[in-house]
C-alpha cells in the first residue's frame, strides 16, 4: 500500500493469508513489539477481516477501538457485537478530532506515535 507506507514512512507491509490478522504469526509478533496495549482498527469486511481480530484482542486484555465507517460491511450487528465483547466503536472523524486534541501527547492514547497526525489545520 504505497499511499499508507508514504504517510507511514519506515512500516513495512506483512504478506498473509488468514482473515484474523491475530493468528497469523508474523502479524501478531509486530503488534506485541509496539509494547502498546491499546489498538485502532477498520478493515475491509467487519463481519471477519475486523469483528475476528478484535475479539481475538479482547480476549487478550487489549483495549480495542474499532473506526465503524472506515469498515465495509452488510450490516452493523458485527459492530454491535465487538461493542458488546467490549471494543470502543468510533467514527472516523471523532478519531481525528480525538488526535487533534491531544496533540504531541498520541503515545497516551490508542498505539502511539506511528498514527500522530504530521500537522492539523
Amino acid at each position: 500500500m504505497p499511499h499508507l507506507q508514504e504517510v507511514l514512512p519506515g512500516t513495512t507491509a506483512i504478506e498473509r493469508r488468514n482473515m484474523n490478522v491475530w493468528e497469523d504469526d508474523a502479524s501478531r509478533a509486530a503488534i506485541e513489539a509496539t509494547g502498546k496495549r491499546a489498538l485502532i482498527v477498520c478493515g475491509l469486511l467487519t463481519e471477519a477481516c475486523v469483528s475476528f481480530p478484535v475479539l481475538s484482542a479482547l480476549a487478550d486484555g487489549y483495549r480495542v477501538h474499532v473506526v465503524g465507517d472506515a469498515c465495509g460491511g452488510l450490516t452493523s450487528m458485527s459492530l454491535q457485537r465487538m461493542q458488546s465483547a467490549g471494543a470502543t466503536v468510533t467514527s472516523w472523524l471523532q478519531l481525528l478530532l480525538e488526535f487533534q486534541r491531544i496533540g504531541q501527547d498520541a503515545d497516551d492514547l490508542f498505539v502511539g506515535k506511528s498514527l500522530r497526525p504530521t500537522s492539523v489545520s
